[in-house]
């Protein structure tokens, strides 16, 4: 696939998996009761819910190699790192929520201690995707700053809204994150992003489309 092709279907596949979020964690407050995790965990909108945030995800990982594409020269070194550690941290995020619609309602029926008191390695299992999701997402965010090809708001949004979840579990945390992705995928979709390009003291001299 051609980099125009990748910058054409990063834009639509960004904006819809940066909404979904939104339209998830508005949902979230309902859904995940951490009073009463195994109880909330065994229901079918719980499922349903982590299969939405799948496909957030899912969405994400079609749309981050567009955004990448759109500032690769500008982005420089900085923002292959992001790229790729974003791109790893989503697709690890992606299971971790298949897992979570598919299999931990069973396990909530069945043994609800484990999502009550999970073992070490389960908690581990849980915070790798996050942490790499973060590490990347705020690493991406950094580079899109530097490039100053996508908004520069959209990508601060997008430094806090990758950092909040991580901090504390909070019911929404993830909203900046969302409305930030759906920012950007829209700047790339639409072409109201600048025309970038590193020179070799790796400044940045820009102009518009």
């Amino acid at each position: 696939m051609s980099s125009s092709d990748l910058i054409r279907w990063g834009g639509p596949t960004t904006m819809l998996g940066g909404a979904l979020i939104v339209i998830t964690n508005l949902m979230s407050p309902f859904i995940v009761d951490f009073d009463n995790l195994s109880g909330s965990t065994a229901t079918s909108a719980y499922a349903l819910y982590h299969a939405l945030l799948m496909l957030a995800t899912l969405l994400l990982l079609e749309g981050i190699p567009g955004l990448q594409a759109r500032q690769s020269e500008a982005a420089g070194r900085l923002g292959w790192a992001g790229f790729l550690v974003a791109f790893v941290g989503t697709a690890l995020l992606m299971a971790h929520f298949w897992g979570q619609a598919f299999i931990a309602p069973a396990v909530a029926v069945e043994a609800p201690e484990l999502i009550d008191e999970p073992t070490a390695l389960l908690m581990a299992e849980f915070m790798l995707p996050f942490l790499l999701f973060t590490l990347g997402w705020v690493l991406f965010g950094m580079s899109m700053l530097r490039a100053r090809v996508y908004p520069r708001v959209a990508a601060g949004l997008l430094i806090v809204g990758a950092i909040i979840p991580i901090v504390g579990q909070l019911a929404g945390s993830a909203l900046v994150l969302g409305v930030a992705l759906t920012w950007l995928g829209y700047a790339l979709w639409s072409g109201k992003c600048r025309a970038g390009q590193a020179n070799r003291a790796g400044e940045v001299i820009e102009g518009t489309e």
